[in-house]
């Protein structure tokens, strides 16, 4: 069962909602979930009923409209309906982001649309997705950016470069990180020993007097002495503090006091925590909805979290807890 932490845990992304926990029927939603059987891979709705087949050999989540599947041991695309709408012909792929994909074709990346057509071709050591029009590219040990025509659009110059978001990119070059606009300039030349790309708008950096946060105009709002943080979601952000780990709201409050071994940013109103050696969810206020009873969680995606039974089964469950789907593979 190690192939679904693997592939799900990877592909489930922070989702920032409004937390609200409506509990409607799932079955009426147009959710679908990757789900092994018996070894091989196909989808649930959210009452956990088998909508996909388990005909591949490995799944990933929808998006664009497209899930990545993996036949004879090649990656390609299917809709909802579970037709192939490209062959599975790639070493290497990503799920779609704005109408592109990344795909890997030999030593190269490159990019394919929604219909399988090769739009900038696999001349790239690696890439990012797209987001805002520009993906980040690898070019002889260099990062840059290229826009959706294949066009350079910010010369190769740092050592590592990451997505854009709200107008602004994460870079590193010569070990120190800052932060460029989308026209290539510097807004915050490179000086912080470490960050992370903004969120909420806030970024979390770190320099020689420790960790903290700014804000859109560079400026720094919020000192800590915690020996750790990450970035906001949901009007929060973890910190740890004597290797134990809690959340701070963007006053910087402690909202939920150091106690746990390990955490997740929130998502959907609740975080997973780890006590004690086993996971479970808390809410904003530090109440816990689901006690921690799972060998691994992962975090809510929409309306459920996978997670890992005592019995070595995955299941996926609800908001409150409920067993929604139960993998039975041993």
């Amino acid at each position: 069962m190690s192939r679904l932490l693997f592939f799900l845990i990877a592909i489930i992304p922070l989702v920032c909602c409004s937390g609200t926990k409506n509990y409607i029927d799932l079955s009426k939603t147009h959710n679908l979930y990757p789900a092994e059987i018996n070894g091989k891979w196909g989808y649930i709705n959210g009452n956990g009923e088998v909508v996909i087949n388990p005909d591949y050999e490995g799944a990933f989540e929808f998006s664009d409209g497209r899930a990545l599947v993996q036949l004879n041991g090649k990656w390609g695309y299917i809709d909802r309906d579970n037709n192939i709408v490209v062959d599975a012909v790639f070493e290497e792929a990503r799920k779609f982001s704005e109408v592109y994909a990344q795909v890997k074709i030999n030593s190269g990346y490159g990019y394919i649309d929604r219909s399988g057509k090769m739009v900038i071709n696999p001349y790239y050591e690696k890439t990012y997705p797209f987001s805002e029009g520009l993906a980040s590219v690898k070019i002889d040990g260099l990062w840059g950016y290229i826009d959706k025509e294949g066009e350079i659009a910010i010369e190769p110059a740092f050592d590592q470069a990451y997505s854009f978001s709200s107008g602004l990119a994460l870079v590193v070059k010569d070990g120190k990180a800052g932060f460029i606009k989308k026209n290539g300039k510097y807004f915050i030349k490179p000086r912080y020993l470490w960050a992370k790309g903004y969120s909420e708008g806030l970024a979390s950096v770190r320099t020689h007097s420790g960790y903290g946060f700014i804000n859109r105009f560079g400026d720094s709002v919020l000192s800590t002495d915690f020996d750790g943080i990450g970035h906001f979601s949901q009007g929060m952000a973890y910190f740890e503090r004597s290797g134990k780990k809690g959340f701070i709201n963007k006053k910087g409050f402690i909202v939920v006091k150091p106690i746990y071994d390990n955490v997740g940013s929130f998502s959907e109103g609740l975080a997973r925590v780890k006590l004690n050696g086993k996971w479970g969810f808390i809410d904003k206020k530090g109440n816990v909805v689901i006690k921690p009873k799972y060998v691994t969680a992962v975090s809510f995606y929409n309306r459920l979290a996978l997670v890992l039974l005592n019995g070595g089964d995955w299941g996926y469950i609800d908001y409150k807890g409920n067993l929604v789907w139960k993998s039975d593979n041993r």
